[in-house]
């Protein structure tokens, strides 16, 4: 993930998905990031939807989101939390720092998440 973020990064996109419980696990999905503006996303709504679908289909779960920061740490921005779904999971790659931090956003909050890569 870090690799396909740097590639972007270098365009001045972020690259964007949303983050699928599958139970044991979470797995990202990637989805194209529509935003116009620079260092910024935007997910299409089809795309959503198809994610949904299928993480309906193997009984999984959507439970947040994840981005790329090319220019900055791995820090929710504040309009990163204001545009989050309240009591979800954000990651967030950053490019500079070379890190990626999750967080659980809730009620306008951002707290820092252990976890552990397999």
């Amino acid at each position: 993930m870090l690799k396909m973020a740097n590639q972007a990064a270098t365009r001045g996109r972020e690259v964007c998905g949303l983050i699928v419980n599958v139970g044991c696990c979470i797995k990202l999905a990637q989805v194209r990031n529509v935003g116009k503006k620079y260092g910024g996303f935007m997910f299409l709504p089809k795309d959503v939807r198809a994610v949904i679908q299928a993480a309906h289909l193997l009984e999984s779960e959507i439970v947040g989101t994840f981005h790329s920061h090319p220019f900055s740490g791995a820090v929710p921005s504040k309009a990163d939390i204001e545009n989050a779904v309240n009591d979800s999971l954000m990651l967030i790659i950053s490019i500079p720092d070379h890190q990626t931090k999750l967080w659980r956003i809730h009620d306008l909050r951002a707290d820092e998440l252990k976890y552990v890569l397999k």
